[in-house]
């Protein structure tokens, strides 16, 4: 009788060089999850997540999304041409495999309709908002909902305190629930109420600018599900 060979994970021997996307409890994945996850991986033939290329990954698990993790995986380059610098690539990976998380909204909608989400609490709302703010793009990138005014740099080193992330007492009947929060989007820092729906559906009802010309610390660029530091910050 045939037996099965035990699955052996390669050492990950790299380090991520960019915080988390989203705070929580991100976890450092046990040797036989990353082998399963690397296995499923090559499976999946994401052309930019080459898993011998993997050198870092770390999961943290969804409220609003039972039984799926939010990946993050960080590619090294040996030797990178021209535009592969090291990335850090962004998936939610679950029973049913993959969803790349590219920036594209139809992703998150699909997968929403195919595996359902929860949003019984404002805690589950607040994460997935934060979630979806910043794996849904616009032409420059995220609208990253802030917590630490610390990641600004402000034109000539004004003090700003961040808003929090709150729920709104002027919320109305046709949302699940409405929020405001301070968000960066490009080099622009607005003051946005946000409407949730039962069905994940985002809407964004107002936007008040802060401030303009903000640079992040550090600076990012996103290319499909990946990420990285631009070059003159970024970590050899």
């Amino acid at each position: 009788m045939q037996q099965s060979l035990p699955l052996i994970a390669p050492p990950l021997e790299g380090e991520f060089d960019l915080a988390p996307p989203v705070p929580g409890p991100w976890q450092s994945p046990e040797p036989d999850r990353i082998a399963l996850f690397l296995q499923r991986l090559a499976e999946a033939a994401f052309p930019d997540i080459l898993p011998a290329s993997v050198s870092a990954i770390r999961f943290l698990p969804l409220t609003f999304f039972p039984g799926w993790l939010l990946c993050d995986v960080h590619v090294r380059q040996s030797d990178p041409p021209e535009g592969k610098r090291a990335r850090t690539h962004s998936l939610l990976y679950g029973p049913d495999g993959f969803t790349a998380l590219d920036g594209n909204a139809h992703a998150l909608h699909m997968h929403n309709a195919l595996h359902g989400i929860t949003l019984l609490d404002t805690e589950a709302q607040s994460a997935y908002l934060r979630f979806f703010c910043y794996f849904v793009h616009g032409e420059m990138g995220p609208f990253e909902i802030l917590t630490d005014s610390t990641l600004l740099h402000l034109p000539d080193d004004t003090a700003f305190k961040i808003a929090p992330l709150t729920t709104d007492p002027e919320h109305d009947g046709d949302h699940l629930m409405c929020f405001r929060a301070t968000v960066l989007y490009a080099d622009t820092l607005f003051s946005c109420r946000f409407g949730l729906h039962a069905s994940g559906v985002v809407e964004m009802l107002d936007d008040t600018e802060l401030a303009s010309d903000v640079q992040r610390r550090p600076r990012i660029r996103f290319l499909g599900t990946g990420r990285f530091r631009l070059e003159e910050e970024a970590v050899t």
